[in-house]
């Protein structure tokens, strides 16, 4: 019992704080299902002394005491990333590495706000264009150097 208490332990200490990741609902079932079954597990172990002894004070209690307190904070944690996509005060503080993770997301997009925004700028510079060729083509001006290369020699 104490084996599976603290293995689930460890796995549950990893997965929120150590190296934090996105929880899934089978991380939530895995820690219900082992706080569940540690009763039965108890009651099928060879010549255990009956509810209440010592070795419940000194063992039983603490590993349910551990397991609870991993469950609840799995499920906070699953509830919480759809809750709170963006990365709380407690993750800028704390855990540089996803604050990190999420500034790099940032600034990607703003580059490719950036870019965007360039593109939509020689889209409208090449519409110009074509506006000024038409115009001038209309007119029939005698002189052909009217043509500009770009947007900007116009201006």
């Amino acid at each position: 019992m104490w084996l599976l208490g603290s293995f689930a332990t460890i796995y549950g200490i990893d997965a929120l704080y150590v190296r934090p990741r996105n929880m899934m609902i089978d991380d939530v079932a895995l820690f219900s299902a082992l706080l569940f079954s540690m009763t039965g597990i108890r009651q099928v172990m060879p010549q255990v002394p009956p509810v209440g002894s010592g070795v419940d004070f000194f063992g039983f209690i603490w590993i349910m005491l551990m397991l609870m307190l991993v469950s609840v904070l799995v499920l906070c944690r699953l509830v919480g990333q759809y809750v709170h996509p963006q990365p709380t005060s407690w993750d800028r503080l704390f855990n540089r590495e996803y604050s990190q993770r999420f500034d790099m997301h940032a600034e990607r997009k703003a580059d490719f706000d950036a870019r965007m925004e360039a593109r939509e700028m020689e889209r409208e510079e090449r519409r110009l264009m074509g506006r000024l060729e038409r115009l001038a083509s209309k007119k029939s001006v005698k002189n052909k150097s009217f043509r500009f290369q770009s947007f900007s020699e116009m201006v």
